[in-house]
């Protein structure tokens, strides 16, 4: 597997990254299980065959023929060797029945892994998306705020410079009434 660097500009094409990453590793490791599972029922198989073998069933039909003094005991062993291959079928269908079981449960943990790997991945982008949704909302309430605090500012401002203005008026308006005294005198 190959690691590229990339300095994305849009968190959300880094969220796509990550996300097609987790993906590309949980394939790998749904191979892995896989080949190890197959490998497992290869083993299985090759036991089964060694005990079918028919080399092998040729050689116990000469041991309990040897054993039980030749063809008297045809039926003894043949009825042996059928006992035999009943307890072999027996535990070939107890070990493909665990096998099966043992694969079915790891598909199904594995099921159950991606599915909550699924969550988690679709909880992360709405907490994404919550959190961008909040900070657009907050964006023009804050504008707001900080536009009725200039407008507090500036009516605070035209009321002093207003009470400045009156009190220059009053005061020019002194000022003419002394310069129309002094002019009359």
């Amino acid at each position: 597997m190959v690691i590229v660097c990339v300095h994305y500009s849009h968190p959300k094409e880094r969220m796509l990254e990550d996300e097609c990453s987790e993906l590309l590793k949980d394939i790998d490791d749904l191979e892995l299980t896989l080949a190890k599972v197959e490998k497992e029922k290869h083993a299985t198989e090759n036991k089964v065959n060694t005990f079918l073998c028919p080399c092998v069933v040729k050689t116990q039909l000469n041991w309990f023929g040897g054993k039980f003094g030749g063809k008297s005991n045809d039926t003894a062993v043949l009825e042996a060797h059928q006992q035999t291959l009943d307890d072999l079928q027996s535990e070939e269908d107890k070990v493909n029945t665990l096998t099966k079981a043992k694969l079915e449960q790891q598909v199904d943990d594995v099921s159950n892994e991606k599915v909550r790997m699924d969550l988690e991945r679709a909880k992360r982008k709405l907490e994404g998306d919550l959190k961008l949704t909040h900070e657009s909302l907050m964006d023009p309430e804050n504008d707001k705020q900080q536009m009725e605090e200039r407008m507090k500012r500036k009516d605070f401002e035209i009321r002093q410079l207003s009470s400045k203005i009156e009190d220059e008026q009053a005061m020019s308006a002194q000022l003419q009434k002394k310069t129309e005294g002094f002019a009359a005198c």
